[in-house]
């Protein structure tokens, strides 16, 4: 018989990736809409206002079920931007990263079989993408470098690009901190009002579990529609 164990490489495929937006969230809203859908029902509503569960309470929170799940889908939104901003800071790297390897080849063309020492000052053989702050230091500094110093093939015009690519990169990180910020905020938002509406859901539903018990098996339709068990109390 086959080994019915998945090898490591299958586990890889089968491993689902977390989308932008958080299921329980939708599921919990999901859930606070057949709750107030069976909250406006006529023949509930009014037993459901003698347990202080009035019209007002119920409108109130089928409005904030609707404005939240607005609010999720702007979240994801803006997590997705998250990730293509974070693609744009990794390709504005990328695009430094092969501007400085190509004065640093026009570098090695001029002093490696002269004065190899020279090339310490364009960073040839070193680490120079350790991390973020690394790369602008190194671009920084061959810029400077090419003020004083002439290289095989690097004119101006190859100065000014590499000056561009320096500034896309810097402003690439800021833009993808900034969008980030955003999606942190409005996730944090959304989770306060996830929690707001589920609160106020459950009220109605111990309210439900109250006036409809589940200790009368003729019950058991109108509890299904409230979300409740239908052979024992409602717990939270």
């Amino acid at each position: 018989m086959p080994d019915p164990t998945p090898t490591a490489s299958e586990a890889a495929k089968k491993k689902v990736t977390r989308g932008p937006v958080n299921q329980k969230h939708v599921d919990a809203l999901d859930k606070a809409s057949l709750v107030t859908t069976a909250a406006k029902k006529t023949d509930y509503a009014a037993k459901l206002a003698e347990s202080e569960i009035n019209a007002d309470f119920v409108d109130q929170l089928v409005s904030d079920v609707a404005a939240t799940s607005a609010r999720i889908g702007k979240a994801g939104d803006l997590t997705s931007d998250v990730r293509v901003a974070t693609a744009a800071e990794a390709q504005a790297q990328q695009s430094l990263l092969s501007g400085i390897k190509g004065i640093q080849a026009a570098a090695k063309q001029k002093y490696a079989r002269t004065t190899p020492q020279q090339m310490k000052d364009y960073y040839v053989g070193e680490d120079i993408d350790s991390s973020r702050a690394r790369v602008l230091q190194v671009a920084d500094a061959i810029i400077a470098k090419l003020v004083t110093d002439t290289l095989p093939g690097v004119n101006a015009a190859k100065v000014t690009a590499l000056k561009s690519m320096r500034a896309a990169y810097f402003g690439a990180n800021a833009g993808q901190t900034g969008t980030q910020s955003q999606a942190s905020t409005e996730r944090n938002t959304v989770e306060d009002a996830v929690k707001s509406v589920t609160d106020r859901r459950i009220a109605i539903q111990f309210a439900a579990d109250g006036i409809w018990q589940s200790d009368n098996k003729a019950n058991a339709p109108i509890r299904r529609e409230f979300q409740l068990p239908v052979d024992r109390p409602f717990t939270a």
